[in-house]
């Protein structure tokens, strides 16, 4: 019996298990989904799509049910845990966008990450945790990242790229201002403080962010 998941879910349950598949066609809604499995619980789904909030806590869909999807979208912004869980009841879901902190999302699984339009780090991420989200995901993108511009220097070139912000915090030398510099010409710093004569050798573009 195929049909959309609202169609089906007004067949008579008795009906639905005669059948030996039980397909719902088109996009299907969490609500339309948690429905249809209610009626019946082995019923498939061509496709499931909505915000994670709504697949998970707003109109809840089983496990299994998301599980029986070929296709499982999920709409919006979806926290790292969110998408932790929604991984782990179907491994082919795909996302809009997963966004939390850095190291959430550096526990979230690769794949995943992988599935994911966009991967946003919010907040303010230090040069370690930036490292080890880069490792696991290298499109991620960031908010800021700040922390030393020694530790900022040893973080990949692309992740800072992938920054609308970075920031050297503290005070930093002359030295360790053009090694970030090299790395990051955008990035801004908080003080650069040495000798005259070592920052005469600083690009102008750095001393001036």
């Amino acid at each position: 019996i195929s049909d959309t998941a609202a169609a089906l879910a007004a067949v008579n349950a008795a009906a639905l298990a005669n059948a030996t598949t039980v397909l719902a066609t088109g996009t299907t809604n969490a609500a339309d989904a948690a429905a249809l499995y209610a009626v019946d619980h082995a019923a498939t789904f061509t496709t499931i799509s909505d915000t994670a909030l709504a697949l998970l806590t707003t109109t809840p869909v089983n496990a299994t049910a998301l599980g029986h999807a070929t296709t499982l979208t999920v709409t919006g912004t979806t926290t790292a845990a969110q998408a932790t869980t929604l991984y782990g009841d179907n491994n082919a879901v795909t996302f809009t966008e997963i966004s939390g902190t850095a190291a959430a999302l550096a526990a979230v699984n690769a794949t995943a990450l992988a599935h994911a339009t966009t991967v946003l780090a919010t907040g303010t991420t230090n040069a370690a945790d930036a490292a080890a989200l880069y490792a696991v995901d290298t499109a991620a993108t960031f908010t800021e990242i700040s922390d030393t511009a020694a530790a900022l220097a040893a973080v990949n070139a692309a992740a800072l790229a992938h920054a609308t912000t970075v920031l050297a915090t503290g005070t930093t030398n002359a030295a360790d201002a053009a090694a970030l510099y090299a790395v990051d010409a955008a990035a801004t710093f908080t003080e650069i403080s040495d000798t005259a004569a070592a920052l005469a050798a600083v690009n102008a573009a750095a001393l001036a962010n």
